[in-house]
């Protein structure tokens, strides 16, 4: 059984966690008024940011466990934006948090013992780029706060620094001290053979809130990217195992959380995702490789849900207004 290790337990044999619950996690993470900082982590914290809704708000949460967390905002394409919080980070591993994520306020951004036992344990031909790079990142899960979901989705990583392919950073990684690492249960670490399976090493603990609903287009966007890519390898897949998984992710991403935060804006964009992938699978050019066509999904949007969503808006102003 998996727990996870704060003031506020979630068991998380299951992958789903009840809505109640939910709310009473984010709640919980939402107030960092005592929370303790981390004044010298061992390894850089890099907030990525990219104009998301409540990204300003995300980073200054991160500040106040992390007071020196560095910050790339607004670096157009993924890869340039990955590279920035590369150049920016001054140690050999470095965390990244996405700008949708809202971390836990008790995640205590250190790896694993195990982790620092086989980096330290590796040979001088496998200490190189592709080695630790597949098969040395760290995940941690992230809760979806529509659905309870638990899930690597827009996880805090730990990643490995490098500037070419084969710069070697063992020496300076093992000096650092981890005898804080000493109180951590092994008995909860995913084993050697699953790092294959998954690339990288999964750590079974929440340590952030994946806040994709700030607003509705948000939520509507990727409720259609989960719909549209889990139904382009359903109708592609035929391994089993991976078929019955991928299945009910869609049954739950479709029918669980219409009344949370931009819920039903969430729901509505896995339903249009769905169809999008059916019809693409038909060769019909206007639906393909939409998933990464931000241009696309925006302009879809206002022109499906634009009146909809405009409606909601000025509904909330003139409460708030009211309440003024």
């Amino acid at each position: 059984m998996y727990l996870l290790n704060i003031s506020m337990k979630l068991d998380l044999t299951k992958q789903y966690i009840d809505l109640d619950t939910v709310n009473k996690f984010i709640e919980y993470n939402s107030d960092f008024s005592n929370v303790i900082p981390i004044p010298k982590p061992h390894l850089d914290v890099v907030f990525m940011s990219y104009y998301e809704a409540d990204a300003d708000k995300h980073y200054k949460l991160l500040k106040k466990r992390v007071p020196n967390a560095k910050h790339v905002n607004g670096v157009k394409g993924i890869l340039n934006a990955y590279n920035a919080c590369r150049e920016i980070a001054e140690t050999p591993y470095y965390f990244i948090v996405e700008g949708d994520s809202m971390i836990c306020r008790d995640f205590n951004f250190k790896p694993t013992k195990k982790w620092i036992t086989d980096i330290a344990n590796l040979r001088k031909e496998e200490f190189n780029y592709e080695y630790v790079q597949l098969r040395k990142q760290i995940r941690w899960y992230s809760l979806n706060p529509i659905n309870g979901e638990v899930w690597p989705h827009s996880p805090i990583s730990l990643v490995y620094k490098t500037i070419d392919e084969y710069n070697q950073f063992k020496e300076s990684v093992l000096p650092i001290n981890y005898d804080y690492l000493d109180t951590i249960d092994d008995t909860k670490l995913i084993v050697e053979d699953n790092w294959r399976e998954r690339v990288s090493l999964l750590e079974p603990t929440i340590a952030s809130i994946d806040v994709f609903n700030s607003s509705p287009y948000d939520a509507w966007k990727t409720g259609f990217r989960i719909g549209n890519r889990i139904t382009t390898n359903l109708l592609n897949d035929k391994d089993k195992p991976t078929t019955n998984e991928s299945s009910n992710r869609l049954d739950k991403w479709s029918t669980i959380g219409y009344d949370q935060k931009n819920g039903k804006y969430c729901i509505e964009g896995v339903t249009f995702g769905i169809k999008c992938a059916k019809i693409s699978s038909n060769w019909i050019e206007e639906y393909r490789n939409t998933t990464d066509n931000y241009k696309w999904l925006k302009e879809t949007f206002e022109r499906e849900y634009g009146s909809q969503y405009n409606a909601d808006r000025v509904s909330k102003e003139t409460v708030t207004n009211s309440s003024n």
